[in-house]
């Protein structure tokens, strides 16, 4: 049965927003909600009316009731951990394409470093490798517990074991790795194909500089210092690479 709603799962900085442009071109279908939709204007004079050193937490704040207001109409925030329990109480989950998108943990790492989309969190003293080291900010929009505490590399390790749990339930999934969606856009349509309805239109959106790459991981890859990589490689489930479909580390 064709699929009337697409709802795409990703890590931020995972070519969500680009693919979401490619599936409205190439097929017939809506595509759920998952960024805030907050007027800009409207959240800068809210914002501007605490003092300075609590806008952050009110912007994260208003940032979860936006994950909480589409969780049950859209199923939440595009980065979330996929709530199971809601998904199984939609009935509208039934008519729905899950999209899942696995980054690499590299891309995603160093996505999470330089663009953490975090309100008031900056990049830390000491670089990336003391970014792995330190605690990452988890709200609510997260998709964990109210205790929930990862390092960066345990926060992509979670999120993709999520993605993860969700294919393996019996809604109607399709796993894509995010360097692969804008290096080769019909290919991801080919496999988006079996469960949507066709559009009128070819081709793909333009792509964008911050888009991930196969080349994006050799790079980084490659420029690791050597006790980087030996931390990641001891770090990263060489199982869970492969359920995602990479090569182990």
């Amino acid at each position: 049965m064709t699929a009337l709603y697409a709802k795409i799962f990703a890590e931020r900085n995972s070519g969500a927003s680009w693919l979401a442009r490619l599936v409205r071109r190439r097929f017939r279908v809506t595509v759920m909600r998952g960024e805030p939709e907050l007027d800009r204007q409207a959240l800068k004079e809210v914002l501007q009316e605490v003092r300075s050193q609590e806008r952050a937490e009110l912007h994260n704040r208003l940032l979860d009731a936006e994950h909480d207001r589409i969780l049950y109409s859209d199923f939440g925030w595009t980065a979330t951990a996929p709530s199971i329990d809601v998904i199984r109480s939609a009935a509208h989950a039934r008519e729905t394409l899950f999209v899942c998108v696995a980054a690499h943990p590299v891309v995603c790492l160093e996505g999470l470093f330089r663009r953490p989309k975090v309100p008031g969190l900056s990049e830390p003293a000491g670089g990336f490798a003391a970014f792995l080291d330190r605690p990452f900010p988890v709200f609510r929009r997260d998709g964990f517990g109210p205790d929930a505490r990862f390092d960066p590399m345990q926060l992509w390790s979670a999120k993709m074991r999520a993605l993860l749990d969700l294919l393996e339930t019996d809604v109607r999934g399709v796993l894509l790795r995010a360097e692969e969606i804008a290096d080769d856009p019909e290919r991801t349509v080919t496999a988006l194909s079996p469960h949507l309805l066709a559009g009128d239109q070819d081709g793909a959106p333009p792509t964008t500089k911050d888009l991930p790459s196969g080349d994006a991981v050799e790079r980084l890859a490659a420029a690791l210092p050597d006790p980087l990589r030996r931390k990641l490689r001891n770090e990263v489930d060489p199982g869970l690479m492969r359920a995602l479909g990479y090569a182990p580390l």
